[in-house]
């Protein structure tokens, strides 16, 4: 029998009132209440739950696309490698103080050429920065600051290949990057374009395998693999930049190679001699080479303030 006049009302009012209490209670202890800021305004779930615990990691998707508007080619995409022994360990702490500065995420991988600097990653560093992987290399042990074009110094740039290609054959986009560098910004966004490889350029147009950003991929595995090749035909008579560009012309046809800008990513020649104080401030990375001894490159660090334990002491 239809409904009429207010038992029609009084059983309309009745049935809305039923969905709202289905839409917000559950049947036993596991009821809950739903809270307006677990909602976004497009249906993304961003519960305070979520935010409570520093260490629940978001699903990457959720990450670029709705808590930033950074670009795709941002820095989740790519992992940090570099190469740290115990006559550089100052160097590297140097860098990861201004590395944390910039509030990145990106991973980090250290590979340690000797015991003691691992043991000293592990015991001190690795508490304070939590995302960062310490292995120890198992091609070489030198502990001490050993300087440019000895044996010594060709034995331990010579491996950086093995570890650049142990880490791409992971299917990680590896950012290599030297010890004596500072991060005054963050250098992804300049790794854009359809290529393959972005790298710092020397003033005399080489390549610098200081600080280059490869992507994984078949024919970049190939190029690292014959510079790997490379390195163990010249045994230790040239360093591992010499070996670089020795080979890498011959994977012109098939690596797509983006030279760095020498404005934003200068080497120590110019950015230590002929820049001046305006062109500093357009700088990306400062790389501390085309100098020679670890006491010279730091002198020069601290001359231009850009020495993490002077910053600590108030020597500024």
């Amino acid at each position: 029998m239809p409904c009429r006049g207010r038992k029609c009302v009084v059983y309309a009012v009745v049935c809305v009132c039923f969905l709202i209490c289905i839409r917000y209670v559950t049947i036993g202890n596991t009821s809950r209440i739903a809270s307006l800021k677990d909602y976004s305004f497009n249906n993304v779930l961003v519960s305070n739950e979520i935010y409570a615990s520093s260490r629940v990691q978001l699903d990457n998707s959720l990450h670029s696309n709705f808590l930033t508007k950074e670009p795709m080619n941002d820095s989740r995409e790519w992992t940090i490698l570099m190469t740290v022994n115990n006559g550089y360990l100052d160097f590297f702490r140097n860098w990861l103080w201004y590395f944390k500065k910039l509030n990145l995420s990106t991973p980090l991988i250290v590979v340690a050429h000797d015991d003691l600097v691992y043991k000293e990653l592990w015991d001190v560093d690795v508490s304070n920065l939590g995302n960062i992987v310490i292995e120890r290399s198992a091609l070489v042990s030198i502990n001490s600051s050993v300087n440019y074009q000895t044996k010594q110094f060709n034995m331990l740039v010579g491996k950086r290949p093995y570890h650049i290609l142990d880490f791409l054959e992971r299917g990680k986009n590896i950012l290599y990057i030297d010890t004596d560098t500072v991060w005054l910004q963050a250098p992804f966004q300049y790794f854009t374009g359809d290529y393959d490889l972005w790298v710092q350029m020397e003033s005399d147009a080489s390549f610098c395998t200081g600080l280059m950003a490869i992507k994984s991929g078949p024919h970049t595995l190939e190029l690292i693999r014959a510079w790997r090749d490379r390195m163990i035909d010249i045994d230790n008579k040239k360093n591992d930049q010499d070996g670089f560009n020795d080979i890498v012309r011959n994977f012109s046809s098939k690596v797509r190679i983006k030279g760095l800008d020498t404005k934003r990513f200068p080497d120590g020649l110019q950015y230590f001699v002929t820049f001046n104080d305006r062109q500093r401030e357009d700088v990306v990375v400062v790389h501390n080479n085309w100098i020679i001894g670890h006491g010279k490159k730091l002198e020069r660090f601290k001359r231009m303030k850009l020495w993490y334990e002077d910053k600590h002491d108030g020597t500024e």
